[in-house]
């Protein structure tokens, strides 16, 4: 009977409801939102100024790491990225773009442009380098 309840109490732990987080960059230019399992954990959003150069980035913002790198959510986020920094730049023409590392390539995600915000806004599932570039 111990056993029972031992292993009942282990799937209470695994059938937790997800948590719903909302972290933004220390610059304040990126906004990660949404529900996350609970047991992942080490979330940052860190704008990395040496990636433009390593991933050749012709991007029209700089490039942000949203750890943990190449994690997979097991659903989609909310990835805001705010136009404060490039203010001339046109909305409409821009997307998210995640740094593909096996094919060495930027790949845009499908974005769309929130007026109220300012930002510009995508689904995503994957962790990674991000940034902004034109379609």
């Amino acid at each position: 009977m111990i056993i029972v309840g031992a292993t009942l109490a282990a799937l209470a732990v695994f059938a937790r409801p997800p948590e719903f987080i909302t972290l933004t960059s220390t610059d304040g230019t990126v906004t990660l939102s949404g529900e996350v399992p609970r047991s992942i954990g080490g979330f940052r959003i860190v704008r990395d100024d040496t990636a433009r150069d390593r991933f050749s980035s012709d991007g029209v913002a700089p490039v942000y790491r949203l750890e943990p790198v190449g994690m997979f959510l097991p659903q989609s986020v909310t990835l805001l990225f705010s136009l404060a920094l490039v203010p001339a730049a046109n909305p409409e023409t821009l997307a998210l773009a995640l740094w593909n590392e096996t094919e060495e390539r930027w790949e845009l995600a499908p974005s769309s442009y929130d007026a109220r915000t300012n930002a510009i806004r995508a689904p995503i599932r994957t962790l990674g380098f991000w940034t902004l570039r034109e379609r």
